[in-house]
């Protein structure tokens, strides 16, 4: 799955994602605007920034990966929406 986007701009990574957490993390990507399959790897989008997760359920870890995003959005700034969504549903960053 990695690399079909071709080169990343950012890696996000993070802690603690059981199942549950993975499941609240769903919930408050989607209130951002942001949908997440439910499964392991996928594709993601929203306002202009396009990447890619991957979920390790056996280490309860989450790699997410920023593929595209506008050129005036920092790349602060994402992390922050993706950090608050994590540490919300229960999960930390790396």
């Amino acid at each position: 799955m990695w690399g079909s986007s071709g080169k990343p701009t950012e890696s996000l990574f993070y802690h603690g994602i059981d199942g549950d957490v993975f499941s609240r993390l769903r919930e408050r990507l989607s209130g951002y605007g942001v949908e997440v399959e439910h499964s392991p790897h996928g594709r993601l989008s929203a306002f202009g920034v396009s990447g890619e997760y991957q979920w390790e359920e056996s280490d309860a870890t989450l790699e997410i990966r920023i593929f595209d995003r506008p050129f005036l959005v920092p790349h602060h700034l994402i992390a922050s929406y993706f950090r608050q969504a994590v540490e919300e549903a229960g999960g930390r960053s790396a």
